[in-house]
């Protein structure tokens, strides 16, 4: 059975649409079954030089089902891989 995470994250314009393998190579490497960008959005909404990212994450676990603790455990591991990484941070 797998997970679907999905989570907004604003970062400086730089970040490009890589970020998602990296998220993949820096966390949860057992879990994680795909990282896609479903959005990017550079404009009013968002400060000047920041962009929002869209990010979808699939956790897939070989051998059970994920519990809520688990799921909270890895979403706030992938969250730190992307702050470490590139200095998001939720939106």
């Amino acid at each position: 059975m797998y997970t679907r995470a999905g989570m907004a994250a604003c970062a400086d314009v730089w970040v490009n649409t890589a970020m998602p393998v990296g998220i993949r190579l820096r966390a949860e490497r057992t879990l994680i079954s795909g990282v896609s960008l479903f959005d990017r959005y550079e404009g009013d909404k968002v400060a000047e030089g920041k962009v929002s990212l869209g990010i979808e994450v699939v956790l897939q676990p070989r051998d059970h089902t994920l519990t809520d603790a688990e799921i909270d455990a890895a979403s706030g591991k992938i969250v730190a891989a992307v702050a470490k990484a590139t200095g998001a941070v939720l939106r």
